[in-house]
């Protein structure tokens, strides 16, 4: 279960290198979703994965709230580009599918994590 944590955090340390390289780039088209899907995808879940060292279950549900807040602004700004054709709807389910599936993997690992802690303490107070 160990390994989960250390490859939650390496992946996050990965994402929020990348992110900050990509923050440069940001632009005055879309300027508050641009930079509310660049804090919940790629520089958030950095420290929620540390979090997750020590609180598993909240550091799964963040990443899935991440998850939530990343389409929120991934939609909106294909709402106000007027994108509804099949090559945005389409563009948009490719990117929330490429950049937001380790979000959900480990969100949902951190979150069985936290089942798993909660019920061997539970069978060694038991035990006990």
């Amino acid at each position: 279960m160990k390994y989960l944590k250390i490859a939650g955090i390496v992946w996050g340390l990965a994402y929020f290198l990348f992110g900050a390289w990509s923050s440069f780039t940001l632009n005055s088209i879309d300027f508050w979703s641009s930079v509310t899907l660049l804090f919940c995808l790629f520089l958030l879940p950095f420290p929620i994965a540390i979090m997750g060292v020590w609180l598993p279950r909240a550091a799964g549900i963040a990443l899935l709230g991440c998850i939530l807040v990343n389409v929120g602004s991934v939609a909106s700004v294909v709402i106000a580009q007027h994108a509804l054709s099949f090559a945005g709807i389409s563009g948009y389910g490719l990117f929330v599918a490429v950049w937001d599936i380790p979000h959900l993997l480990f969100g949902s690992g951190y979150i069985f994590l936290a089942r798993v802690e909660k019920s061997n303490a539970a069978k060694a107070a038991a035990g006990a």
